[in-house]
């Protein structure tokens, strides 16, 4: 067999079904090309079996690993400690791999050798789960922004590890995922800060597409947001230069009920999301707890109406 080029490798925790489609459609556009497949499971689970029970019958070399609970960051560095590859692509376990996916990435770092080339592909809500709220949260900056990003070289901050591929030479240089960051917010983005220290040039090839399927709602995004605010007290120690979320306070309340009746209206229901989101961050980031049976300190009644407009499909 050919030497490894590209390394792919997943975190997973508790997600058998996907993860299954995520390998199946990998493992078939893998095959003949010169790419392995790491998965690292966060955590024991009866899910080890997908994976391992996989890797008896395929094709292409599939390695399973198993660690305690330490969190995405722990699990990817594992899976690029046990990667062979001089590439290694970052694969969120509900990405599902588009047509040519691979093949993208590879040719990537064929055509661009040195050390620094990095490429980001693009991540598109799986058409099961498509909504407007869904493909905002892929375009509009508050889980990813790739509404923001043309083709060619973009902030390293863009560094989105649901589909991103780097030299593994520099990725051991600058040490790997900080573990300090023990869940799935912020630790891509600060890994992406270093790379660039490091003369990381992040190219942005919306070609390189993978489905992402990952259901959620806003009560469920606002408590992702909740983690994210939580990790950027981590982000403010370790990259004290990012901008850091404003305390609640007054102009917010102002704003939450400004917004509340143009978003009744059908009008600045975006805009009213992404307070939401905002305001979600910035509460926990100065450990602001919303009083019982709320989601939120300030704007809980935009929250409440919006997610029922949400699952009415309004």
């Amino acid at each position: 067999m050919d030497p490894v080029e590209l390394s792919v490798v997943i975190p997973s925790r508790e997600r058998e079904r996907v993860l299954s489609e995520t390998l199946r459609r990998l493992l078939d556009q893998a095959a003949g090309m010169p790419v392995e497949i790491v998965v690292v499971y966060d955590g024991p689970s009866a899910e080890r079996r997908i994976a391992t029970e996989t890797a008896v019958s395929a094709e292409v070399p599939l390695r399973v690993a198993e660690q305690e609970p330490l969190g995405p960051a722990a699990a990817r560095n594992r899976g690029a400690g046990l990667a062979t590859g001089g590439a290694v692509l970052f694969l969120g376990d509900d990405a599902w791999p588009g047509e040519g996916l691979l093949d993208r990435h590879l040719r990537f770092h064929r055509d661009h050798p040195e050390p620094e080339a990095a490429l980001l592909g693009r991540l598109e809500p799986a058409p099961p789960l498509d909504s407007e709220f869904v493909r905002w949260l892929h375009t509009g900056g508050v889980q990813f922004g790739y509404g923001e990003l043309e083709a060619g070289e973009v902030p390293p901050t863009s560094f989105w590890t649901a589909n991103v591929s780097v030299k593994a030479g520099l990725l051991r240089a600058v040490g790997g995922f900080d573990e300090d960051f023990t869940e799935a917010a912020c630790e891509d983005a600060e890994l992406g800060l270093r790379l660039a220290t490091a003369g990381m040039l992040l190219s942005y090839d919306p070609d390189a597409l993978a489905l992402h399927y990952h259901p959620t709602d806003l009560p469920g995004t606002l408590a992702r947001m909740r983690r994210v605010g939580r990790a950027y007290r981590v982000l403010e120690r370790k990259a004290p230069e990012l901008p850091m979320p404003s305390r609640p306070g007054a102009r917010h309340r102002l704003k939450a009920t400004a917004l509340t009746p143009l978003a009744a209206a059908g009008l600045g229901r975006r805009a009213a999301w992404r307070f939401l989101c905002d305001e979600a961050q910035r509460e926990a980031f100065w450990e602001v707890e919303p009083p019982p049976g709320r989601a939120l300190a300030i704007g809980d009644s935009l929250a409440r109406a919006e997610a029922r407009r949400l699952r009415e499909g309004g």
